[in-house]
C-alpha cells in the first residue's frame, strides 16, 4: 500500500484541545489545559482571545461545547466528587464567557454537553446513577430547562457523548461500556419532549463520521471491526466491509475508533496503533498510509520502553476529528514534543508527497 506525506495547512507546537463539530461554525476555537482559548484566523494562526472558568473539568473530550457563532462556552463542572463504582466524570452544568465569567449553572450529575446548530439550545446528558441516565435540552441564553426524559443505561454506567449532525438539529446520544458494548441514539426535541431511536440496532456501532452533506454516514461495527456505510436519515446499509481474520497482534491492522467523513469516496480512518489511512467508504478499502513529515510512526518500543519486544509502527498522531470545515489532529501525551495540525478538509489531499 502506498504511504503519502501529508504536509498540514499549519502546525502549532503545544498542547491544543478542540471539539469536534459536523456543522460549520463562524469561528473555530482550541483551547489548552490551563483553559486558555485561541481563535483560528483566516490564515490558520492562533490568536488568543480569552479563558474559560478554572471551574470547568479539564480534558478533552465532549465536556465542552462552544458556541457556533458567539464567544461563549457550555462545560460540565468540576464540583461533584467521583464516588467508587459510579460513572466518572460527572459535575453540574454551566455556560460561561471568554473572560471566565460563569453566566448560568445547573446542579446535577451531567457528564457530557453540546451546542445545538443555531446556538440556542444546549444538550446535556446526565448518569443519574450506574443504571438511570437523563436527557435535557436548556436555553442556552436563560439557561430554563425546555425538555427532559430518564431512560435506562442499558450499558451500565456507560460513557457518554453528544455529538450533531450535519444540516440537522438532531443530535446524537453514545453509550459506551467498553467490552459490554456500545449503543448510539438519535435525538430530537419538540417543545417539551424528546424523541430517540437506535440508529443501529442490535450492533455494537461507534459514533458515526458524517458526510458534509449529513446524507450517508461511516461507522465501526465494535465487535466486529468492521466498517458500514448507512444512508440518512432513511437507514440503509449502502456497503459492508468484507470479513477480516484478526490475530491477537495485528494492532496494525485492526481498526482504531478515529473516523472523519471528507467527501464522496474519500474518509480517514485509524488503526488500533493509531496509524492514519486515506480510505475509501465505497469500496471499503484503505487506499494509503497517511504520513505528517516530523511525526512518523514509530517502533513501539520507542515510544514505550516498557514493551521492548514490540517494533510494531505506532503513530504519534493520536486524535483527529472534523471541526466545521477544518480537520485536526493532534500528537498523544506519549510524545516528548505536543503538536496539532491544521487542514482545510475541502483541499485535505492537496499539499502531499
Amino acid at each position: 500500500m502506498e504511504t503519502i506525506k501529508l504536509h498540514s495547512i499549519k502546525t502549532h507546537l503545544g498542547e491544543y484541545w478542540f471539539c469536534p463539530r459536523n456543522n460549520p461554525t463562524q469561528n473555530t476555537f482550541l483551547y489548552t489545559p490551563k483553559h486558555q482559548i485561541y481563535h483560528l484566523d483566516m490564515d490558520f494562526e492562533l490568536r488568543q482571545c480569552g479563558f474559560f472558568s478554572k471551574e470547568a473539568k479539564s480534558g478533552f473530550g465532549s465536556k465542552i461545547s462552544f458556541h457556533p457563532f458567539l464567544h461563549e462556552v457550555a462545560f460540565v463542572m468540576n464540583d461533584v466528587a467521583y464516588v467508587p463504582y459510579t460513572p466518572k466524570g460527572c459535575g453540574s452544568l454551566a455556560k460561561g464567557d471568554f473572560a471566565g465569567n460563569i453566566l448560568w449553572k445547573r446542579e446535577g450529575k451531567f457528564s457530557t454537553v453540546l451546542f445545538s446548530r443555531d446556538g440556542a439550545k444546549i444538550w446535556a446528558a446526565e448518569n443519574l446513577d450506574n443504571e438511570y441516565l437523563k436527557l435535557s435540552v436548556f436555553d442556552s441564553q436563560s439557561g430554563d430547562i425546555l425538555a427532559s426524559k430518564a431512560f435506562d443505561d442499558e450499558m451500565f454506567q456507560s460513557d457518554l457523548r453528544l455529538s450533531d449532525i450535519p444540516w440537522s438539529d438532531d443530535v446524537t446520544l453514545k453509550l459506551g461500556a467498553g467490552q459490554d458494548g456500545i449503543m448510539v441514539y438519535a435525538l430530537g426535541n419538540e417543545a417539551a419532549t424528546i424523541t430517540m431511536c437506535e440508529m443501529f440496532p442490535s450492533t455494537s456501532c461507534i459514533t458515526p463520521a458524517w458526510h458534509p452533506e449529513g446524507k450517508k454516514l461511516l461507522t465501526l461495527e465494535n465487535d466486529e471491526h468492521r466498517y458500514y456505510q448507512y444512508s440518512w436519515p432513511e437507514p440503509a446499509v449502502l456497503a459492508r466491509q468484507e470479513d477480516v481474520d484478526f490475530e491477537d497482534d495485528d494492532d496494525n491492522i485492526r481498526p482504531g475508533y478515529g473516523l472523519v467523513f471528507l467527501r464522496d469516496g474519500l474518509a480517514v480512518t485509524q488503526s488500533a496503533t493509531y496509524r492514519l489511512f486515506l480510505f475509501d467508504p465505497d469500496k471499503m478499502e484503505r487506499i494509503a498510509e497517511i504520513v505528517i513529515p516530523g511525526f512518523e510512526p514509530m517502533p513501539t518500543n520507542v515510544v514505550f520502553p516498557r514493551l521492548k519486544d514490540d517494533t510494531a509502527p505506532y503513530s504519534l498522531i493520536t486524535y483527529f476529528s472534523r471541526v466545521g470545515n477544518i480537520f485536526i489532529a493532534r500528537t498523544g501525551k506519549e510524545t516528548k514534543t505536543q503538536a496539532v495540525f491544521l487542514f482545510d478538509i475541502s483541499r485535505f489531499t492537496d499539499n502531499q508527497e
